[in-house]
């Protein structure tokens, strides 16, 4: 496991105030700070210092866009049309822009999020996101050059821009799609699971898919016990601050403790106070059965529908 020591240190400092939050039994607005910490940690101190300032913009753009994503949930054919927009542009901006691999990342995955809250939590969580974004990036300016060891991704080559963007965002349409035709009750988490997992290159996505999918069960079934065993909520606030640091710490490595920390953090937000144990067991495994047909549908569209078209365009030649 690749464990960098600057950006522990830096996501431990930025993550205090939510610890403290979280310790003082505002479990909900220190869980959505510490999410806002998220995109500036985990794009890494690496590079030089003067371009930190998009990361920032990243995150308040990350919190902006669950905002998006709750406008697009008021109807059912922009819910679907816009997100399969949101990919499309995402990944056109990705071949041309520095802020283009963060909004595919990160943005157009927060609007999927977005699809899964009301207008006015979202509201809510956008400005407690956008706080510490800005808190981590200010925070980010103190170390030098490089000092992460890591590198922003590189940019996507223009010409497989657009068809990559249209399977992206087939793939999340149809997670959409399905999630209002079953009338579940977290419209964005399926969509969610699919953009966070494909990527263009089929090696990257299978081992994301197996890497993600452990990550997210195993950070959601800790939430749900740590909220069915009534852990006291300062061990809570100790433990999201954990899973933050060893989230971002470690983002450079495959073991994808991201993923399961995200989970983590958002599960305690949702269910924290919640006594009814079926509620709990529900929500956990409804989490994991829509992760698993998100990545499914990342699959799909990843990996056996290219391959399907290069099997018809050769029978054609």
């Amino acid at each position: 496991m690749t464990w960098r020591w600057p950006d522990a240190l830096h996501a431990a400092l930025a993550v205090a105030p939510a610890v403290v939050l979280v310790a003082g039994g505002h479990v909900a607005q220190g869980a959505a700070l510490a999410v806002g910490t998220l995109p500036v940690g985990l794009m890494g101190l690496g590079g030089p210092r003067r371009k930190r300032p998009v990361a920032v913009i990243a995150g308040v753009l990350f919190g902006l866009g669950v905002l998006v994503g709750s406008v697009l949930a008021l109807n059912a054919v922009a819910a679907v049309a816009g997100i399969f927009a949101l990919c499309l542009g995402a990944a056109m901006l990705a071949a041309r822009s520095a802020l283009g691999p963060p909004m595919l990342s990160l943005i157009v995955p927060s609007a999927s999020v977005g699809l899964s809250c009301e207008v006015g939590t979202a509201a809510g969580l956008a400005v407690v996101i956008a706080i510490g974004s800005v808190w981590s990036g200010l925070l980010a300016l103190l170390w030098p050059d490089g000092a992460g060891g890591r590198t922003p991704p590189p940019r996507m080559g223009e010409k497989y821009a657009p068809a990559y963007g249209t399977l992206l965002g087939l793939a999340a349409a149809v997670a959409v799609a399905t999630g209002l035709l079953l009338g579940v009750p977290h419209l964005g988490w399926a969509s969610t699971a699919a953009l966070l997992v494909m990527r263009p290159d089929r090696e990257m996505l299978t081992v994301r898919a197996v890497g993600r999918v452990a990550a997210t069960i195993a950070g959601a079934f800790a939430a749900c016990a740590v909220i069915a065993l009534g852990v006291p909520v300062g061990w809570v606030a100790a433990l999201i601050g954990l899973a933050t640091v060893a989230g971002i710490a470690t983002a450079a490595s495959r073991w994808y403790l991201a993923s399961g920390a995200t989970a983590f953090i958002v599960l305690t937000m949702m269910l924290y106070g919640v006594a009814d144990q079926a509620q709990i067991q529900r929500t956990f495994w409804l989490r994991v059965g829509e992760n698993l047909y998100g990545v499914a549908l990342a699959l799909l569209f990843g990996i056996v529908v290219p391959l399907l078209l290069r099997r018809v365009r050769r029978a054609r030649a």
